[in-house]
């Protein structure tokens, strides 16, 4: 379900929205910004921690996009934030 496009578009927006700059969500490696490190590259580079947030947001997001004309169809609703602990989400984890 989760398409390049998609990935493209998170990205993106990231980038205009403003809230993130390239050394925020891209490895930079041999002078080019990559999304993922390539399988050649045999430098240990850390993981980029600070996406996860972003990553987190975006895709709580794209989510309630995705599930929401089904739960329309059983009158519920889908939306962000949720807390229920019976399904692991507690308020700690929510994303801001």
């Amino acid at each position: 379900m989760w398409t390049i496009q998609d990935e493209i578009a998170f990205f993106e927006n990231a980038l205009q929205g403003g809230f993130a700059t390239k050394k925020d969500i891209f490895y930079e490696i041999d002078k080019k910004y990559l999304a993922y490190i390539p399988k050649e590259v045999k430098e240990n580079i850390p993981t980029l921690q600070s996406r996860n947030s972003l990553i987190g947001s975006y895709t709580e997001t794209w989510c309630q996009r995705l599930l929401e004309s089904v739960a329309k169809k059983f009158g519920l609703f889908a939306i962000n934030g949720v807390i229920c602990e019976e399904l692991g989400l507690i308020k700690s984890s929510r994303v801001i």
